[in-house]
């Protein structure tokens, strides 16, 4: 089944052509597997926290989980911005791939 994208859909960033509503969390992938998990995250908190509160930082080195994290805003407006800004941004060598997440958290770890 092939699907043609209206131009309006072309022009947008993959995460505005994505069903899920803008909430606090942003799912990032695509992430450097071979960078330690406390390097990787204040990386990640150097660069989302420009763009408003970052309240966590979610990423684990189990084998299923590695290369992704979940970085959450304090509010939905910081989280817009900075997909908006970082779309396609290279990081550790890789692209950065993110997303609104598909489900709304407050925080992992209170």
């Amino acid at each position: 089944v092939e699907v043609e994208l209206t131009t309006r859909q072309r022009q947008q960033p993959r995460h505005l052509m994505k069903s899920d509503p803008p909430n606090t969390t942003i799912y990032a992938h695509n992430l450097n597997e071979k960078v330690n998990q406390s390097e990787l995250r204040s990386a990640l908190q150097a660069i989302f926290s420009q763009f408003g509160k970052v309240l966590e930082i979610v990423c684990a080195k189990t084998y299923k989980l590695r290369g992704q994290a979940w970085i959450i805003f304090e509010e939905p407006n910081a989280a817009n911005s900075a997909l908006v800004a970082l779309e396609g941004f290279v990081f550790y060598d890789k692209p950065l791939v993110s997303v609104f997440a598909s489900f709304k958290i407050k925080y992992f770890f209170p």
